[in-house]
């Protein structure tokens, strides 16, 4: 009986193994990071992608994409930017209702998607 049971806790151990070592644990994903700043001040709102970490691109979200009412801007400039890249925006960038609110930058690695910072701003008009 005793031997059973060890056969039995060394061919399930093997076979663990063999599932990570064959690549079956590779489907875990990583959370995507880069480095990005968003800086405000009563009059504009400044993101700068400064690192690209292990993501792809990094695409802006939040108040600052959907009030956006441009003309130096459009939907695309806030979608696949990357290290080194610079939006400031302005009460002259944004619909009114956009005037206070939150920008928000958010890491695509592959399929993955993570927020990396957020920072709430008031715009003076």
């Amino acid at each position: 009986m005793g031997a059973i049971l060890m056969i039995t806790i060394v061919v399930l151990l093997a076979a663990t193994i063999v599932a990570f070592m064959s690549g079956i644990g590779e489907s875990l994903t990583s959370e995507a990071t880069a480095g990005v700043i968003i800086d405000s001040d009563r009059s504009t709102v400044e993101i700068t992608v400064t690192t690209a970490g292990n993501a792809d691109h990094v695409n802006i979200t939040g108040d600052v994409y959907n009030y956006l009412n441009s003309t130096q801007y459009d939907d695309e400039d806030f979608e696949r930017i990357d290290s080194g890249e610079e939006i400031v925006l302005s009460t002259d960038d944004l619909d009114s209702g956009g005037y206070d609110g939150r920008a928000v930058a958010v890491a695509v690695h592959d399929d993955t998607e993570t927020v990396v910072t957020s920072e709430d701003y008031t715009l003076e008009s």
